[in-house]
């Protein structure tokens, strides 16, 4: 099995840093691996402008094969990406109870 790639999120994600969460999310998807995990534990909100960034990744990550996970989000960060449509594009795993 590939070794699992990770990437770490930090603070709010939102209008003001959109574009650098996007970035950080598309230079790790870059390597096509099988699986990458996005570490959330950091991440202190996400608004609807920030969800794009989650968005856009798990479209390319579908697009290229590749298995992509929000891991260690709080239930309200993983609420807030539930709003904004998460639950059709990628899975959750661990973090807050809402991670279901």
């Amino acid at each position: 099995m590939e070794p699992v790639d990770r990437v770490c999120l930090h603070g709010p994600i939102d209008l003001r840093n959109v574009q650098q969460a996007t970035s950080k999310l598309m230079d790790a998807l870059r390597g096509r691996p099988e699986e990458l995990e996005v570490d959330l534990l950091d991440v202190t909100d996400v608004d609807q402008d920030g969800a794009i960034a989650f968005l856009l990744a798990a479209h390319r990550a579908r697009g290229q094969g590749t298995r992509l996970l929000l891991v260690n989000g709080s239930a309200q960060v993983n609420r807030e990406l539930r709003d904004a449509g998460w639950q059709d594009t990628a899975r959750f795993r661990g973090g807050g109870a809402d991670a279901g």
